[in-house]
């Protein structure tokens, strides 16, 4: 893992404030306060079926993909229309941990959605 440069903070700072455009933007208008970025590095792993994702003590979230009728394959939802990607995989989070601008979630219940899809955001 290594630091974020100041370049892909300010890079993520305007994609996740929308100021880049694309999805973030058409969403701004849905949240009265943009709290802002903390920068930390981010690790993410995959298993199989298991995902986590790791960025230093602000988030630790994992899941595991959800099994249907054909144990060889997870549940997967399709023609979303979501802008980040249009198949997810439907999943159960192990743990879910985010302590980050002032917000504090802790949940291990294993009850929450921990969906999954790789992804690429375009502006519009």
């Amino acid at each position: 893992m290594r630091a974020p440069t100041a370049e892909q903070r300010d890079a993520i700072t305007a994609i996740a404030s929308g100021a880049a455009g694309g999805p973030m933007a058409a969403l701004s208008g849905l949240i009265g306060t943009f709290l802002g970025v903390q920068s930390a590095p981010i690790a993410f792993d995959r298993q199989g079926a298991t995902w986590s994702v790791k960025a230093s003590d602000f988030v630790d979230m994992a899941a595991v993909g959800a099994k249907g009728l054909n144990p060889d394959a997870e549940m997967r939802l399709e023609n979303t229309g979501h802008p980040a990607a249009n198949t997810f995989t439907l999943a159960h989070a192990s743990r879910s941990h985010v302590h980050a601008l002032g917000l504090a979630w802790d949940d291990v219940s294993g009850t929450n959605n921990g969906q999954y899809a790789p992804f690429a955001w375009k502006s519009a």
